[in-house]
């Protein structure tokens, strides 16, 4: 498996400034370290570059509309980047789909304190913890909120950590990060590192997209409805 240390060593040469069978300092090795975490972070806010889909099964309280999420949170977990739609809350072994709303529809509803079983939610995604807002109130227990969503990659805590993650990414870490350690050494990425890098990150997005299925709205005839023109 290759370490943070390998894809440091392997975007320096690629980028030209390390001879091979050379070892970094302990100072660029740790600059390096740095970096690699920055472009990984920074990689997880693109959600095709994001590889599993994570599922939180979070329990509702009676009577109560927002729930903080994250590694402070009410509910304890890694921060959530993005909350998909396939999100949806069970109750008594049923299951129910849940509307994403954003502030201006869920501010458009006037008795935010009606209770029920709830049909969507609106969540502030502020940091560490986001905050998710339910409407109805959940007026019975146990409701569970299951919640999927898209989460940081995670960061690498040392230069020996082995990374633990698809086919292709570790190539994708290298030469993604010989191109931001350029400013570092003050050299110029070279056109084939440059077009590695992003065929590398292509192939990755490739990989993760997920086509959402097409779906006619309601209303519009399929084409087994028959429709007499002169009757319009």
């Amino acid at each position: 498996m290759t370490t943070a240390l390998d894809i440091i060593k392997r975007a320096m040469r690629q980028l030209g400034v390390l001879p091979e069978g050379e070892t970094p300092s302990a100072q660029q090795s740790a600059d390096g370290l740095s970096v690699l975490n920055q472009l990984m972070a920074s990689l997880g806010n693109a959600s095709q570059m994001i590889y599993a889909q994570s599922l939180d099964q979070i329990p509702l309280v009676t009577n109560q509309a927002a729930y903080t999420i994250g590694p402070t949170g009410s509910f304890v977990t890694q921060r959530p980047v993005k909350i998909l739609a396939s999100s949806f809350l069970t109750y008594q072994g049923v299951s129910y789909p849940l509307v994403a709303w954003n502030l201006s529809d869920y501010n458009q509803i006037t008795v935010k304190t009606i209770g029920g079983i709830p049909t969507g939610f609106w969540a502030l995604m502020d940091f560490p913890d986001i905050t998710v807002t339910f409407w109805p109130l959940p007026s019975q227990s146990p409701m569970v909120f299951n919640m999927w969503s898209l989460k940081q990659i995670t960061e690498f805590t040392s230069l020996t950590q082995q990374l633990d993650m698809p086919p292709g990414y570790d190539r994708a870490l290298s030469l993604l990060l010989g191109i931001d350690l350029a400013p570092e050494f003050l050299v110029e990425p070279t056109p084939t590192l440059l077009r590695n890098a992003s065929q590398a990150r292509k192939l990755l997005k490739r990989t993760n997209a997920q086509i959402p299925r097409l779906v006619m709205p309601y209303g519009i005839p399929d084409n087994s409805t028959y429709l007499d023109w002169r009757s319009l």
